[in-house]
């Protein structure tokens, strides 16, 4: 058993050390082809922006559960920089 708990710490610490930034209207034209990690349904999905509307407000991803649409106004959304 300890050496699952180990081998889970090194995961997780993998994942928090991540380098991820906060994804807005403002600045969501900027990361056109990268990475977003957001939560739909209790679990964490991570999808690519396709484009992104004229107010910034929702960006175009490939998730036909969401419509491909993702509001980002109202949703922690997180670009994937590293």
């Amino acid at each position: 058993m300890k050496i699952l708990s180990i081998f889970i710490l090194k995961i997780t610490n993998f994942v928090i050390y991540r380098m991820e930034v906060r994804l807005t209207s403002d600045n969501a034209k900027n990361y056109i082809g990268h990475n977003i990690r957001f939560t739909s349904r209790g679990e964490s999905v991570i999808k690519k922006i396709l484009g992104v509307s004229d107010s910034g407000k929702s960006i175009k991803i490939d998730h036909p559960d969401l419509k491909n649409s993702l509001e980002i106004v109202n949703r922690k959304v997180y670009v994937i920089l590293s």
